[in-house]
């Protein structure tokens, strides 16, 4: 017996269909062939994640009309309608949607991540908070939410909890681990945990050997290093550390510290040799490098003797316009002048140190409560005025900007604050003819602190 065929046309539709459609009206024959032509609805709907984390915001809009003929993707098409609205700067009013969108398990997850993405740009930080960690707690498998929120958490100041968050990504092979440990060496480098601040970078130097800024990773790692007294293994990076000025003098630091003198005076000498051109330039005696060759230059000194105090003495004075409220250049500075036999020098550079020190002691103990706490603001614009106080300007910008993010109402007199502060002299360089010497200003910082407590 013949098996019955169905002859169907090139486009796989039954002739039967065609045979309809020819009786039927125009306007009728679109709509049915819509209707019996299948459509995934699975396909739209994860063609307009990819569109939206590509920048295709167009295919998310299509998306979005498309996927509203499917009662069942109702909850996908609100998540891709609260993709439409953050593409159009409409951050807000995708939160609705998207936590509405949550209630369904099965993109739980992803809604909430979405939404704390959408009320990080809107401003909202510190409210993105409670998404990000509600879906992490719906499905840890995927760690973008959770790198998201370390990072943020970072950027809000809140120092303990971002890593606490970051330390479950560690073991997990993911392309930001290596950006992730970076953050937390930045943040043990700022508590003063210079060893936990080694082991961090030491892992992101052996994660990716291709990395561009590998060279400034390394110089990082042998500073941190250094400051833990481990000489030895802060060498082992003196082959790979850029740029070659701040290298050197970190090298020198490390001979130092091994009591190579000799090959020390060699480092020193290079590195003194790579910031000539920045020393002559405009605003160049003020580099991160030049600061380093100067404190590398100092340490020396201290190692050699008398004559080489004296003759270093005068380019450490220049150093001063540029860090004149910097503890650990006075503390150098200091050393020194009572080595060339200097006593009177010496103890103004001491009395500034003292000072200075006490302001950091306040700088110290103030962070350790806000990096404790997502939302003490005014803590946050202290610490901002206690680093500028102390010449650590990029510190003070990164408190004031968390101040900002912990609360946006607050940023017009942040600014207000900040821009009082640097009219003010109370954080200048020292570039004032006796601004060096004169403890005034300093006092006046202290006694106003110790108001404020």
């Amino acid at each position: 017996m013949s098996q019955r065929t169905s002859f169907r046309v090139k486009s796989g539709i039954p002739w039967w269909l065609w045979l309809l459609m020819t009786v039927v009206s125009g306007g009728v024959i679109g709509a049915v062939v819509v209707s019996l032509i299948p459509v995934d609805a699975e396909a739209i709907y994860r063609d307009a994640l990819v569109a939206y984390d590509s920048g295709e915001f167009s295919k998310v809009c299509r998306a979005a009309v498309e996927l509203e003929q499917f009662p069942d993707y109702a909850d996908k098409c609100r998540l891709v309608q609260g993709l439409e609205l953050i593409s159009h700067e409409r951050p807000l009013k995708a939160v609705p949607l998207l936590k509405e969108a949550a209630r369904n398990p099965e993109i739980r997850p992803l809604a909430l991540a979405y939404a704390g993405q959408a009320l990080m740009k809107s401003g909202e930080f510190l409210k993105a908070i409670e998404p990000l960690t509600s879906a992490i707690e719906a499905d840890d498998t995927v760690s973008t939410s959770r790198v998201v929120l370390s990072n943020l958490l970072y950027e809000l100041g809140a120092f303990d909890e971002s890593l606490r968050v970051s330390a479950a990504l560690l073991d997990r092979a993911i392309p930001e681990i290596a950006a992730t440990r970076r953050i937390r060496g930045r943040i043990f480098e700022e508590l003063g945990q210079y060893s936990d601040a080694a082991a961090e970078l030491q892992a992101v130097m052996e994660l990716d050997h291709t990395d561009p800024s590998r060279g400034r990773t390394a110089l990082l790692l042998m500073k941190n290093l250094n400051r833990t007294g481990d000489f030895s293994r802060s060498l082992e990076y003196a082959g790979i550390a850029e740029p070659p000025a701040q290298r050197e003098a970190a090298r020198a630091e490390a001979l130092l510290g091994l009591g190579r003198i000799e090959e020390a005076v060699v480092a020193v000498q290079k590195a003194h040799d790579a910031t000539a051109s920045l020393r002559e330039a405009p605003g160049g005696v003020g580099t991160e490098a030049v600061y380093d060759t100067r404190l590398a230059l100092g340490r020396l000194a201290l190692k050699i003797g008398k004559e080489k105090a004296v003759e270093i003495l005068p380019g450490l004075r220049e150093g001063l316009r540029e860090r004149a409220r910097d503890v650990n250049y006075h503390r150098m500075i200091a050393d020194v002048a009572a080595l060339a036999e200097l006593p009177e020098e010496a103890k103004k550079y001491e009395d500034t140190h003292e000072r200075l020190n006490a302001v950091q002691d306040l700088y110290i103990a103030l962070r350790a409560q806000v990096t404790s706490s997502r939302s003490d603001v005014e803590g946050r614009i202290r610490l901002a005025e206690l680093a500028a106080d102390l010449g650590h300007f990029e510190k003070s910008e990164f408190w004031y900007q968390a101040a900002e993010k912990v609360d946006q109402t607050m940023k017009s007199e942040i600014f207000r604050r900040k821009r009082a502060r640097f009219t003010s002299g109370a954080a200048g360089t020292g570039s004032t003819p006796g601004s060096i010497w004169d403890p005034t200003g300093l006092s006046e910082i202290l006694e106003r602190l110790r108001n404020q407590q």
